[in-house]
């Protein structure tokens, strides 16, 4: 499983619409800490299953670009995971 997707994978083997809710609301706090142009390229890449050429062709910018960017939304959601946890959300 590439990381991308695990960050949007339920952890639980077969979730209650109660879980999924709460995983919702999770994963929807968590994207907002993001940039606008990180989330679009985050969700691009592991949703929509897009390449990094094609996510740079679409939105006009480099490779490198969209690998910064990446990188940027990688850092930022781990930051928003660790302070969750020590928060015991």
């Amino acid at each position: 499983m590439r990381h991308e997707e695990a960050f949007f994978t339920s952890a639980r083997p077969d979730p209650s619409p109660e879980a999924e809710a709460v995983d919702h609301v999770a994963i929807s706090e968590a994207l907002a800490v993001l940039q606008y142009r990180q989330r679009a390229i985050l969700i691009l890449k592991a949703v929509e299953g897009w390449s990094v050429a094609e996510i740079a062709s679409g939105m006009g910018c480099t490779t490198w670009r969209v690998y910064h960017e990446l990188r940027s939304a990688h850092r930022a959601l781990a930051a928003w995971r660790e302070q969750h946890a020590e928060e015991g959300c």
